[in-house]
């Protein structure tokens, strides 16, 4: 399996990487949103990439893209142009936000440099793990992993690409 891409979290106004899909946890449950087509990458099996907020200790969905199934969004080019499903078409009646009452895992958001790159989901490892338990979609613990030191040359945690703008 390839790498995966990230999704974005914003926590106090600053965005990081995600390396966790609270999303997948909705439609396991019911949630019944539809299918996703695959992205243009194997790096996003998902189908689609998600910005998350965590604001008075509650997780929010506040942005998605994702190509869909139904052939509404054909290209590389059409996601990239805006052409995506908006939260609104999703969730319908919550176009800014929604609270993600279905979720309950922890949030893994690597910091510091990378020590190990696995080209497998979102195992590489870095310096830090910024882990944010989560219980129906309510923040309960916060806490830091150490992971060890990387190279002075290492990179830096993963980059959420550039593209990806809610």
């Amino acid at each position: 399996m390839t790498a995966q891409a990230p999704e974005s979290i914003e926590i106090d106004g600053e965005s990081h990487a995600l390396c966790s899909e609270p999303l997948s946890m909705y439609n396991a449950l019911g949630g019944g949103l539809p299918e996703f087509e695959g992205f243009w990458s194997t790096a996003i099996r998902r189908g689609y990439l998600g910005t998350w907020e965590i604001k008075g200790d509650r997780l929010y969905l506040i942005a998605i893209k994702a190509l869909r199934k139904s052939g509404r969004f054909e290209t590389a080019d059409e996601i990239l142009s805006g052409g995506y499903a908006d939260l609104g078409e999703l969730f319908p009646g919550y176009p800014n936000r929604v609270f993600a009452h279905w979720y309950s895992g922890t949030l893994r958001i690597p910091q510091g440099k990378e020590i190990e790159y696995v080209h497998a989901g979102f195992a590489s490892e870095f310096e830090r793990d910024l882990l944010i338990q989560v219980e129906r979609g309510v923040v309960t613990n916060t806490s830091i992993r150490h992971n060890g030191e990387a190279p002075e040359d290492a990179p830096d945690s993963y980059r959420v690409a550039a593209w990806w703008t809610p």
